[in-house]
């Protein structure tokens, strides 16, 4: 296997391994905010009681998703 097909699997790799600990952090948020968060009622007119979870989920996501990769590049080039 050539060199660069190695590279492009490993980074592949690592970027999967990046969104599902990214996903699993943001369900992680939702579980805890809608533990700690008073459930929505069809009554209530506050998209923002809505959006404010999801905002949280998404900026979890991210975070450890950046992170992941960060480590895992990070570690690549110590073993090159």
């Amino acid at each position: 296997m050539s060199r660069r097909v190695r590279w492009i699997a490993l980074l592949a790799s690592i970027a999967t391994i990046a969104t599902v600990v990214g996903f699993a952090a943001a369900v992680l948020v939702l579980v805890v905010l809608q533990a700690v968060l008073p459930p929505f009622q069809q009554s209530d007119d506050d998209a923002l009681r809505e959006l404010v979870p999801a905002v949280l989920a998404y900026l979890a996501w991210s975070a450890a998703a950046i992170v992941t990769l960060a480590l895992g590049w990070r570690r690549i080039r110590r073993y090159r």
